[in-house]
């Protein structure tokens, strides 16, 4: 595969897979933190929208630390069905 193909492919998984990610871990940090830390909902929700900046950059780089594009697509499948899971079982939005 050509390298520009193969960065393009891992610059889309970097933006769009990332913000999926990281929007996905704000939903389903909120269950989490009121769980474990007995916060308020808007301290909740607020602490968890920050920290989804945190999970897009970490996701961002871990597309360029995989071995493939492929590689780091499945990275992001699986951290959105984490997410999604955590959402679900803790009878968030999803």
């Amino acid at each position: 595969m050509k390298t520009s193909l193969t960065i393009s492919i891992r610059c889309l998984a970097a933006v769009v897979g990332g913000y999926f990610v990281a929007s996905l871990s704000s939903l389903a940090l909120v269950p989490v933190q009121l769980a474990l830390f007995k916060l308020t909902v808007e301290d909740a929700i607020l602490i968890a929208t920050m920290l989804s900046y945190v999970v897009f950059f970490v996701v961002f780089i871990d597309c360029f630390c995989q071995g493939s594009a492929l590689k780091a697509w499945r990275n992001i499948l699986v951290y959105n069905g984490i997410l999604a899971s955590i959402c679900w079982y803790s009878g968030g939005v999803l």
